[in-house]
């Protein structure tokens, strides 16, 4: 928020409506369907069933991005969902692009959310805590450079935070 507030009340107002547009109908979504995740992945550990954990972890992996697919689907029509409900024009157009460009960033939160919980369930936090913590210290100067200096606007805003996400992803995987 703080650099959509840098580029203009219209990308603010865009910005915002996208925000909440990926949260509900998107991110929340996958965070949810991840959760079911948990008590299989904890039963499984528990028992010393680590092919079933695995299993669970890639079975997971695959329907998130089919679900991740479906709401793709809905985000690439956010603009005639918006007009519809009589957003402006000019905003819906901006929050249309903040959402496209945020598409790279759900996939690869439907990759993060169960390896995240994979991990936890065996009770390996400390990587997950570091990764985290990297990702979020990296995304400020990831932000700054795209919206201040080269100007992409929004695109650099959802460029940045698939980029914070991404090296979270790598650094868990690793």
């Amino acid at each position: 928020m703080l650099f959509l507030g840098y580029l203009g009340d219209i990308e603010l107002a865009a910005g915002s409506l996208a925000i909440a547009f990926t949260n509900n109908p998107g991110y929340s979504v996958l965070s949810g369907l991840a959760l079911g995740m948990e008590p299989l992945c904890s039963q499984a550990f528990e028992a010393q069933r680590h092919k079933l954990l695995s299993l669970t972890l890639h079975r997971y992996v695959v329907y998130m991005l089919f679900t991740s697919v479906l709401i793709s689907f809905l985000w690439v029509n956010m603009f005639n969902i918006m007009v519809y409900l009589q957003q402006y024009h000019n905003i819906a157009r901006l929050g249309q692009r903040y959402l496209l460009f945020s598409l790279l960033d759900l996939f690869t939160n439907s990759f993060v959310h169960p390896i995240r919980i994979y991990l936890r369930a065996q009770g390996i936090t400390h990587p997950v805590a570091l990764a985290s913590f990297f990702g979020t210290i990296r995304h400020l100067p990831i932000s700054f450079v795209p919206v201040s200096h080269f100007n992409f606007g929004i695109a650099g805003i959802t460029a940045s935070a698939f980029i914070s996400n991404f090296f979270v992803l790598i650094s868990l995987v690793a």
